[in-house]
């Protein structure tokens, strides 16, 4: 089973995730993005929290990498990992981590929202399974210091469990 991210724009997103980036986009004004203290997680739907992380963008040796400042519960149960404190390269399946880098690298870079679907390859189909925004946090004005990225899964958290345990194996 491989995954697969393809992008989404804006008005494909479900309502849910449109209501968080308009938030955020109110928050921001004419900036890259607001800061992270001017973000209230509070004011994110209540459903999501557990399926919502805020990375800090760091530099090691030269290259792009990310810190989990903030990583909901419910990816724990999903991932059986928990990533506070430690960086994509700690989760279990490395094709997922490169994804995830791949994706906020480019938040970064960009200093552009990224809006995307993952799915896994079927035998003649595409199995989408969570939808994802990836949104660009500055606490210096020009540069993405972290991103906050709100998850929203498709299918129930056993069938997603099940799907890890999968990937971890290969």
């Amino acid at each position: 089973m491989s995954i697969r991210e393809l992008p989404l724009d804006y008005q494909d997103l479900p309502e849910v995730l449109q209501s968080i980036v308009t938030y955020w986009r109110a928050l921001k004004g004419e900036r890259i993005g607001p800061t992270w203290r001017e973000v209230d997680m509070l004011k994110l739907p209540a459903e999501l929290l557990p399926t919502t992380v805020v990375v800090d963008c760091i530099t090691e040796d030269g290259s792009a990498n990310y810190r989990y400042r903030f990583y909901g519960s419910g990816l724990r149960n999903v991932h059986h990992v928990e990533l506070t404190g430690k960086t994509p390269d700690d989760l279990p399946v490395p094709e997922l981590s490169r994804f995830i880098k791949e994706a906020f690298k480019r938040v970064q870079t960009t200093k552009q929202p990224v809006f995307s679907v993952y799915g896994s390859e079927l035998a003649d189909d595409f199995g989408d399974f969570l939808n994802v925004v990836r949104l660009p946090l500055s606490d210096h004005e020009g540069e993405v210091t972290k991103i906050l990225a709100v998850i929203r899964y498709m299918k129930h958290d056993l069938a997603l469990n099940d799907m890890f345990a999968k990937l971890s194996v290969v």
